[in-house]
């Protein structure tokens, strides 16, 4: 067995434009809103997009509520309020940028009584115990935690901030509803589609496949939960720069025209990313294929090629790291106007 080190750069260019805008609820009318980022990017296969969007969604360091084990009295509370249902509603959003030190120091309690005889009352976030108290919010107080019926109680004690990926546990995800749009490929009108006798088209509707097309220009869209009237466009930024391809080993069976690579903690992002990567270097010549070895907590890349893969591989994977870097780079020199082109040279 053998090992691949990479640690290459490669020019390439790429351009980036920004879009900002909230959305979903008025931001003056509460401290947090969801805001709604559009990242335009020129210069990247559709292998890189796809990745990127996968990367925002379910790879990105995010916080959430967490109760300890018996952190929740069952002698006193309702016997209704399983802990696995509670640590559901305490889904609340966070705001994105949470320093070490208040992450590892911060707890909260929860100790509500429900005095009416007759009915029920709702549980809100604002009826968390912060210790210490919070010099500002990080989450919204009008987020319902749980039902309480009359006359019970509900009483849990330590509540932390936990960190994680959403790949992980969807209670970390930072970013949601993410998707991509090619814009160098025609689509069809809804009315060429829908009317009487209208086209026939892919699902998609696009003209051409994007198989076929290569497109190089593409729009990402994506949702931040939770982001503060006043720093909304940087904690959005702050969002987009936290992904990253680390630098990586690469065992590998020795073969001059072909290899098999295993690639821990990874899952379809980077096994779709370096499949399509290394197909574009030499279309129709090369075959890859991988798996995702969930019990292995892996994924496994085959590559056979007619002359020796390995410089191959080498390019593909080299230029979606520097690719990756350029991204990075320009999202995080980028200012708060509402378009910034961006054109940067590695």
């Amino acid at each position: 067995m053998s090992k691949l080190v990479l640690a290459f750069r490669q020019f390439r260019h790429v351009e980036i434009f920004w879009h900002f805008g909230i959305s979903t609820v008025n931001i003056e009318e509460l401290p947090f809103a969801a805001s709604r980022v559009e990242l335009e990017i020129r210069g990247v296969s559709t292998a890189v997009i796809n990745a990127l969007r996968r990367v925002v969604m379910d790879e990105m360091p995010g916080y959430a509520l967490c109760i300890p084990d018996n952190g929740l009295d069952f002698r006193r509370t309702d016997p209704l309020m399983m802990q696995y249902f509670v640590e559901l509603e305490l889904n609340i959003p966070l705001k994105p940028k949470l320093s070490e030190t208040f992450i590892n120091e911060q707890r909260f309690s929860l100790n509500v009584t429900n005095p009416h005889p007759n009915k029920s009352i709702y549980v809100l976030s604002q009826h968390l115990e912060p210790d210490p108290p919070l010099m500002e919010l990080i989450f919204n107080p009008t987020f319902p935690i749980a039902a309480l019926q009359p006359s019970k109680s509900i009483i849990i004690k330590d509540i932390y901030i936990g960190q994680g990926i959403g790949r992980k546990d969807a209670k970390y995800h930072v970013a949601c509803r993410s998707a991509h749009t090619h814009l160098d490929i025609k689509e069809y009108s809804l009315e060429e589609i829908t009317e009487a006798g209208g086209l026939a088209c892919r699902e998609s509707g696009y003209k051409e496949s994007s198989l076929i097309s290569n497109p190089r220009h593409h729009k990402l869209t994506l949702m931040v939960r939770a982001t503060s009237a006043k720093k909304y466009k940087e904690e959005c930024r702050f969002v987009l720069i936290s992904y990253g391809i680390k630098y990586r080993v690469f065992p590998y069976e020795d073969a001059s025209n072909g290899c098999t690579l295993q690639v821990p903690e990874e899952t379809h992002t980077i096994g779709n990313l370096i499949q399509k990567t290394v197909f574009e270097q030499e279309k129709g010549k090369i075959f890859v294929k991988y798996e995702v070895l969930s019990s292995k907590n892996m994924i496994e890349l085959t590559i056979r090629y007619v002359n020796d893969i390995i410089p191959i591989l080498i390019k593909a994977i080299q230029q979606c790291i520097q690719i990756f870097d350029i991204i990075q780079q320009g999202i995080q020199d980028s200012g708060v106007p509402k378009h910034k082109s961006l054109s940067r040279q590695i």
